[in-house]
């Protein structure tokens, strides 16, 4: 990060770092409170902190900032993983921590066993596609 950017950018970059304490201070008083927290909501948690330092180092890099999309994107899936695990696996964990989130253990796997169906066919979607170019080879 060589602080070139533009204000809008540098703006825009701490604002992004204040998500990401947010988030991390949301989950350092959800682990101080007497109410247990699982590994994979801790996991679900720690992606969403790395996406938004993800993007925070794409505002505020001149030229690295495919490393931020690097971690933004990869933290996405870690986030999208650990969720659906944790609903289908610990649904209590997941019950009546957001306002519109699951207010049932049973909510919670069905949402869990949507988004890994989602998750399952986004992911042959991509291998499939990933395998035909790589077959194609180049053009």
């Amino acid at each position: 990060m060589t602080g070139q950017g533009t204000t809008k950018d540098r703006l825009l970059g701490l604002l992004l770092l204040v998500l990401a304490l947010a988030m991390l201070g949301w989950l350092v008083a959800d682990l101080a409170a007497d109410r247990p927290v699982g590994g994979l909501m801790v996991a679900a948690r720690v992606a969403s902190v790395a996406f938004w330092l993800g993007l925070a180092w794409v505002a505020l890099s001149d030229t690295r900032g495919l490393i931020g999309v690097v971690v933004a994107g990869g933290s996405v899936v870690l986030l999208l993983v650990a969720m659906a695990a944790g609903l289908l696996l610990t649904p209590d964990d997941f019950v009546g921590t957001t306002s519109k989130g699951p207010t049932t253990p049973e909510a919670a796997r069905l949402l869990g066993a949507v988004l890994t169906g989602a998750l399952v066919v986004g992911g042959v979607w991509a291998w499939r596609k990933l395998r035909r170019a790589t077959q194609s080879g180049p053009r």
